[in-house]
Order: structure tokens, then C-alpha cells, then sequence
């Protein structure tokens, strides 16, 4: 069972889910908007953050994408941004108005035998679908660093207890998955092994 769950309601205000609701799920993938300046309350990214942590110490697996790991507004605090938890901690972003920029991972930069976040996917032609906002984020020191990209980005991360994965990429692959086919079975494998990693333990 796939859900979806807005934590800002119609009029930008923070709804968080109770640790009862989440613990009902294996796993959470989580995106961020660019810039909600508008959001009330400074400390909404904090709680978020802190809410993720308590939910990944009680056996939760957590995946952060882009926006979420970028040190731009919307960037995700808290303790889930503390070591040990979140593979990267936020970074410088670009910003680039012009065209949208893919990205390409670089062969040299995967190690062999696969990480089973690469299962089934064609790792020669995965295609990290970009936005006007390149982020660069740092590699956490207890993090293990699967992938970097063509523009020299930390791309896909992993912490060490396998529970909570980064991944430097847009959202449109969800939207457009036939365009990004291997960048949508990344995400599905992401899911899937931060889910499991209680088991795996």
C-alpha cells in the first residue's frame, strides 16, 4: 500500500502526522517544495526532522530527496540531520533559471558488486532527473556514498544502519516515469531496503 501525505495544508500551515500514524508504514519517502517562504513558523522543518528520527529509532526506513537534503528553504533539520541519521547533511544549492539540467551517474563512482539499491537498474543509463536548483550536499562521516553525478554532486547515500537513504534527484520521475524508467526503480529499491532494514538487523 502506497499513500501520500501533505504536511502543509491549503493554507501552508504544518500539519504533522502523529508517530502513531507513521509507524503504521515500512518506509517514507520524503520531498520538499523549493522555497516555502511562506511556511508559518520557523521551527517547521525541525519538527519534521525530529519526527523522522523518532520514526526511524522505533524501526522505520526513511528516503530524502531533493530539496529535502539541499541547504535551500526547505531543507529537512532536526535530528534526522544530526549524524547517524540523514547519509548527507545539507550543502551549498545552485540556482540556474535557464533549462532544466539531468544528470548522468558517473561508472567510475559505483562499486562493483551492485548496492542493492541498483538492483534491476541500468546503471550505465540512469538518468537523476534535475531542476533549476543543483544541490551539493555533504557526505555525512558515518555515511557510506553509492553514487556521484556528471555535474560532481553527491547523488546516492546511504547511512550505515541502511535505514535512512539520500537521493540527490528531482521528483518529476514519479510524475513522468516513463522518461526516467531507471530512475523510478532507484527510488522503488531505496524504499524498499530502507524498509527492511530492521529486518536485515
Amino acid at each position: 500500500t502506497v499513500d501520500t501525505f501533505s504536511v502543509l495544508d491549503y493554507s501552508r500551515q504544518l500539519v504533522t502526522p502523529s508517530a502513531e500514524m507513521l509507524q503504521a508504514y515500512d518506509a517514507i519517502i520524503l520531498f520538499t517544495d523549493a522555497w516555502p517562504d511562506d511556511v508559518a513558523g520557523p521551527d517547521a522543518y525541525d519538527a519534521i526532522g525530529d519526527l523522522l528520527a523518532d520514526y526511524v529509532d522505533a524501526g522505520g526506513g526513511v528516503v530524502l530527496c531533493e530539496f529535502a537534503i539541499n541547504g535551500i528553504a526547505a531543507g529537512i533539520r532536526g535530528r534526522i540531520a544530526t549524524p547517524g541519521y540523514a547519509p548527507f547533511s545539507r550543502g551549498f544549492a545552485e540556482v540556474d533559471f535557464g533549462e532544466e539540467e539531468d544528470r548522468l551517474v558517473v561508472m567510475d563512482s559505483i562499486e562493483f558488486p551492485l548496492h542493492p539499491v541498483f538492483n534491476g537498474v541500468a546503471v550505465d543509463s540512469l538518468v537523476l532527473p534535475g531542476n533549476h536548483f543543483l544541490g551539493y550536499p555533504e557526505l555525512d562521516e558515518t555515511a557510506i556514498l553509492l553514487a556521484v553525478d556528471d555535474h560532481g554532486t553527491n547523488a546516492v547515500a546511504v547511512n550505515a544502519a541502511g535505514n535512512v537513504i539520500g537521493l540527490n534527484m528531482h521528483f518529476k520521475h514519479l510524475v513522468l516515469p516513463n522518461d526516467y524508467t531507471e530512475a523510478v526503480k532507484l527510488t522503488a529499491n531505496s524504499i524498499l531496503y530502507a524498509a527492511e532494514a530492521s529486518v536485515r538487523r
